[in-house]
């Protein structure tokens, strides 16, 4: 896929995203409705990041999904391969955890070409990451063809909107409880960003939602079919599915860069909520490694 197909797409997809409502015919004032997401007037909020700098800068890991040889992952609406969005996203990631000066961030992979998840989980471990993100984009719902332009086919869904957040919850009980307690922190904050939690009713038997935490989801796989950047890291981690990449509307919403700074903000205090700002807390997570 050629630059500017790709920009040409970007734009067709924001146009698309931003067109107005058609006004219907009424013989009387209705009442307004609610706008929800991703409606392209629905806002989203930065969450505030009220927490003192901490003494010490944790080492966040960030992995852009897919993008290894054989692994691209799903294409969405627009025709945009996941590998490409994950890889956008978590720059644009890392490059605000930075800005902050509270965060130390290494990615995974810097292009196309990264190594497999089973290298990224040592290199993780070998780091010394506190915490990992695996971000993604997810794919649900039935799916079948449409022309976003004239002349190029791409699939769609009119599956549910939505972000996920999946976990392990195998492993040493300390670990165990950091990966529940860096899910819920990111649900918690997706939500008051405004951002629309799944409610995984595509998921069927593979994911067990919290009910404590709408949005967040415990992996049934059978055992060696269960995600690797979940279960494999030694230091608390989760998969971030951002949005249902198959629906037009929600895809558009987060090529906009405003989508992109309330879901940085969002993640930047879901860590604080994790972490803490005091290494002292992480030390029964070193033990179970």
């Amino acid at each position: 896929m050629t630059r500017l197909f790709r920009k040409s797409l970007f734009l067709a997809a924001l146009s698309w995203a931003c067109r107005p409502a058609p006004v219907p015919e009424a013989s009387a004032p209705a009442a307004p409705q609610p706008v929800a997401w991703p409606d392209p007037a629905h806002p989203l909020v930065r969450v505030p990041l009220d927490f003192p700098p901490p003494p010490w800068r944790p080492r966040i890991y960030l992995d852009p999904g897919h993008g290894s040889p054989g692994m691209p992952g799903t294409t969405s609406a627009w025709c945009g391969l996941e590998d490409d969005f994950n890889l956008d996203v978590a720059r644009d990631l890392a490059r605000d955890l930075e800005a902050t000066g509270r965060f130390t961030v290494r990615l995974a992979r810097v292009d196309g070409q990264g190594p497999r998840y089973a290298e990224r989980i040592r290199d993780a471990d070998a780091w010394g990451a506190d915490a990992l993100l695996s971000i993604h984009a997810d794919a649900r719902g039935f799916i079948r063809s449409w022309e976003p332009t004239p002349g190029v086919t791409c699939p769609v869904s009119e599956g549910e909107a939505g972000f996920s957040v999946l976990v392990a919850d195998s492993g040493p009980d300390a670990l165990v409880e950091g990966r529940r307690t860096l899910g819920r922190a990111l649900v918690q904050r997706m939500r008051e960003a405004g951002f629309l939690a799944y409610d995984g009713v595509d998921y069927g038997d593979v994911y067990e939602g919290d009910p404590a935490a709408p949005g967040l989801f415990y992996d049934r796989h059978l055992p060696g079919q269960r995600i690797a950047m979940a279960r494999g890291p030694a230091m608390p981690s989760a998969l971030v599915e951002t949005h249902h990449a198959l629906h037009a509307q929600e895809s558009a919403r987060w090529l906009e860069p405003a989508t992109r700074d309330a879901f940085a903000r969002a993640v930047m205090a879901a860590l604080e909520d994790l972490l803490g700002g005091d290494p002292a807390g992480l030390d029964d997570l070193e033990g179970s490694r």
